[in-house]
């Protein structure tokens, strides 16, 4: 299915949120898809948040111009603590200051990779990263 404004609004009557992957970008930290975050900054009708393709920190302020401040976004493998290169501290403390993200999704990240970190660090198969 394409993802465009007809899309968005017929399918926005079946939900209260969207998120959206740029699943050919998904996971290989090759850079966002600039047209599909402007897209779904224009024509949501929802709250929308973007996933796939972040390669750094930059991404974020490029997100919030492309999408008008209207697109969220999520980093996976880009974070450090997933193996990536960006700071997953950067990214909070960048989202605070700039009011990227709210207290909410901040928290629930946080407390999903302590989780997620202690997990790893006690599984002797995978062991804390060096």
């Amino acid at each position: 299915m394409e993802v465009n404004q007809t899309t968005l609004e017929k399918l926005g009557n079946y939900c209260s949120e969207f998120l959206v992957h740029g699943v050919e970008n998904e996971g290989k930290r090759c850079g966002i898809l600039e047209d599909l975050v402007e897209l779904l900054g224009k024509h949501s009708p929802l709250p929308v948040t973007y996933a796939g393709g972040v390669k750094g920190i930059d991404d974020l302020e490029r997100i919030k111009v492309l999408g008008g401040g209207k697109v969220k976004l999520t980093i996976g493998s880009a974070l450090d603590c997933f193996g990536g290169d960006i700071g997953y501290e950067d990214v909070v403390m960048l989202g605070i200051r700039r009011r990227i993200c709210d207290a909410a999704i901040l928290h629930t990240w946080l407390c999903l990779v302590s989780y997620c970190t202690a997990i790893v660090n006690s599984n002797p198969e995978v062991g804390p990263k060096e």
